[in-house]
């Protein structure tokens, strides 16, 4: 068990991903100064009800992400750009009064891997990650998808969660894979929405939805 910040958002991170964070608010733009100034993390939580600002403290979903800060900006009006990297998946088991922000008594949630299955199985979301991504990069806002490099770490926890993290899909979805506590069901899921994904793109790629349209209407 140990004590945690908790910045709400309406994004999840995952283990392994980086996010930009916009501190505007005087309590986050507190919590994120302490945490710069002491070199300690913060988790990055989805809100469930409420908003990511003004007003009341939002609740999150328990299910969290520490991160760590890799670049730290502050501004002259005293607002903070932050760049965040994700490092271990926790739980939070209380909340802890006293400061303007969320605080909570948290503990890590490993990944269960059963006996009977072997890490190395991971590796088959590789070919459809990459063509998951190369489908992303030809779509007409891929900018503001920020994609970046694909990455594909050697470790099948890492690559698990890179896949997770890949996938632009509902932030309810996001977040109940990162509530799943076994390897092998996170896999089997990543794996058949990745399968769903670049088969649809495929078929949409090879025929527009015009064509696509006159081509059913004349098998009807």
């Amino acid at each position: 068990m140990h004590i945690l910040p908790i910045f709400p958002l309406s994004t999840v991170l995952f283990p392994g991903s980086e996010i930009g964070v916009y501190a505007f608010e005087r309590r986050y733009i507190q919590l994120v100064r302490r945490c710069h100034h002491s070199r300690s993390n913060f988790a990055i939580a989805l809100i469930r009800k409420g908003h990511e600002s003004g007003g009341p403290l939002p609740e999150p979903y328990l299910t969290v992400t520490e991160g760590r800060i890799l670049k730290y900006d502050q501004k002259p009006n005293g607002e903070i750009d932050l760049r965040l990297r994700g490092e271990q998946r926790v739980r939070i088991r209380k909340f802890l009064p006293g400061e303007p922000y969320l605080v909570a008594e948290v503990e890590p949630l490993a990944l269960d891997w059963p006996p009977g299955f072997d890490p190395a199985q991971v590796a088959r979301l590789i070919p459809w990650m990459r063509a998951y991504f190369t489908q992303l990069t030809r779509l007409p806002y891929a900018d503001a998808l920020k994609l970046g490099q694909l990455d594909l770490p050697d470790d099948p926890e890492k690559l698990l969660f890179r896949a997770a993290s890949l996938l632009v899909v509902k932030n309810s979805e996001l977040q109940r894979w990162l509530e799943i506590e076994s390897a092998p069901e996170l896999m089997a899921d990543l794996l058949h929405v990745l399968r769903i994904e670049v088969t649809v793109q495929a078929v949409s790629a090879k025929f527009p939805l015009g064509e696509k349209s006159e081509k059913l209407a004349k098998n009807c």
